[in-house]
C-alpha cells in the first residue's frame, strides 16, 4: 500500500535579534606635536666676574675690586672672606653667605633678598639703604654698624642676632622674626615694628625714639634703660617683662598692657595711656607727671605710694584699682637707681651647622 504522507515540517524559528552595535567612542585626539628642545640653562652671572675663581665656599675675596654693582645672585660663599670689600649696590639675592666674614665691607645699597647670612660677621659694615627682606640672619653679629639707615628687614629671620653699639635708623622690620635677639647700646629711632613678636629678646641701654610698635607683643621682654620717647605703643602687650627705667615721655600708649611687669623708675611724663593696664605691676618711683591715664587699671600694683605725679594725674579722670591706696605728690627720687647689666651670659641655639 502507499506510504502515508509525511507531516509538514515545523515552522522555522524567528531570526535571532542582531546584537547591539558597540557604543561609539570619540576619535582619539591627535598626538601633540613634539615639544621644542629645552634651552640651555643660562650660567650664573658671577661666573663672568674676574674674581670668579674665589667665588666659592671659603674663598677669599677681600682683595677683589670687581664686586661693586655686580650680580652675585646665588653665589656659593659659605665661610668666604669679604672683609673691607667695596660691594656697593651689589646683588647678593639668594646667595649663601653663612659663616662668612664681612667686617668693614661697604654694602651701601646692596640687595640680600632671600640670602643666607646665618652666623655671619657684620662688624663695622656700611648698610645704608640695603635690602635684607626675607634673608636669614640667624645668630649673625652686628657690631659697630654706624651706617645702617633705611635698611629693609621685612620678613627677615633675625633669631638670636647679637647687636652692640649700632645705629639702625628709619629701618623697616615688618613681619621680622626677632626672637631671642640680644641688643646693647644701639639705636632704632623711627623704626617700624608694628605687630612684631619679641619672644625672649633683651635690649639694654638702647634707644627707640619715635618708633612704631603698635600691637607689638613684648611679653617677657627685657627693655632695660630703654629710651622710647614719642613712640607709638598703642595696643601693645608688655606683660611680665623687665622695663627698669624705661622712658616713655610723650608716648602714645592707649590700651597698652603692663600687667605684672617691673616698671621701677619708669617715666610716663606727658604720655597718653588711656585704658592702659598696670595690674600687678611694680611702679616703684615711676613718674606720671602730666600723663593722661583715663580708664587705666592699677589693681594689685605695687609701689604706688612712691609714684611721682600719680595723685595729680588721676584728678578728674576715671581709674580703677586705687581704692585704699595713699598717694603722695613726692618729687622725683633721684637716689640710687638700678644699673644695667650685660647679656654676655645668654646662650642661644641657632640650629646651624658649620660647613
Amino acid at each position: 500500500p502507499p506510504s502515508p504522507p509525511l507531516p509538514p515540517p515545523p515552522p522555522s524559528p524567528p531570526p535571532l535579534r542582531p546584537p547591539f552595535p558597540p557604543p561609539a567612542h570619540p576619535p582619539a585626539p591627535p598626538s601633540p606635536p613634539p615639544s621644542p628642545p629645552t634651552p640651555p640653562t643660562r650660567p650664573p652671572a658671577w661666573l663672568a666676574n674676574p674674581c670668579a675663581e674665589n667665588i666659592r665656599p671659603g674663598g677669599d675675596l677681600s682683595l677683589c675690586v670687581h664686586l661693586a654693582a655686580n650680580d652675585l645672585r646665588g653665589a656659593p660663599l659659605i665661610g668666604a672672606k669679604l672683609d673691607f670689600v667695596d660691594a656697593r649696590s651689589a646683588r647678593f639675592d639668594y646667595a649663601d653667605l653663612r659663616f662668612a666674614s664681612l667686617q668693614g665691607a661697604d654694602l651701601t645699597g646692596a640687595s640680600f633678598i632671600g640670602a643666607k647670612l646665618d652666623e655671619t660677621d657684620l662688624t663695622g659694615v656700611a648698610l645704608d639703604g640695603a635690602v635684607m627682606a626675607k634673608a636669614s640672619l640667624r645668630c649673625s653679629t652686628f657690631t659697630s654698624v654706624h651706617q645702617g639707615n633705611h635698611i629693609n628687614f621685612d620678613s627677615a629671620d633675625m633669631y638670636g642676632v647679637r647687636m652692640t653699639d649700632s645705629q639702625l635708623l628709619d629701618c623697616s622690620f615688618r613681619h621680622t622674626i626677632l626672637s631671642n635677639i640680644s641688643v646693647e647700646d644701639s639705636d632704632f629711632a623711627r623704626g617700624y615694628f608694628e605687630s612684631n613678636r619679641f619672644a625672649g629678646a633683651a635690649f639694654i641701654d638702647s634707644r627707640f625714639r619715635e618708633v612704631s610698635m603698635r600691637f607689638a607683643n613684648l611679653d617677657g621682654v627685657r627693655l632695660d634703660h630703654a629710651r622710647m620717647q614719642g613712640s607709638d605703643l598703642t595696643g601693645a602687650s608688655l606683660t611680665r617683662g623687665l622695663f627698669t627705667e624705661i622712658q616713655l615721655q610723650k608716648a602714645r600708649a592707649s590700651g597698652v598692657i603692663f600687667d605684672h611687669s617691673d616698671l621701677n623708675f619708669a617715666d610716663f611724663s606727658s604720655a597718653s595711656m588711656r585704658g592702659a593696664s598696670f595690674r600687678g605691676a611694680n611702679l616703684e618711683h615711676a613718674t606720671f607727671t602730666s600723663a593722661y591715664i583715663n580708664g587705666a587699671a592699677f589693681a594689685n600694683a605695687t609701689g604706688l605710694d612712691s609714684a611721682v605725679g600719680l595723685k595729680s594725674a588721676i584728678e578728674g579722670v576715671h581709674v580703677s584699682g586705687l581704692a585704699g591706696v595713699v598717694l603722695s605728690n613726692a618729687a622725683l627720687n633721684v637716689g640710687s637707681r638700678s644699673q644695667s647689666s650685660s647679656f654676655s651670659s645668654i646662650s642661644v641655639d641657632c640650629g646651624t651647622t658649620k660647613y
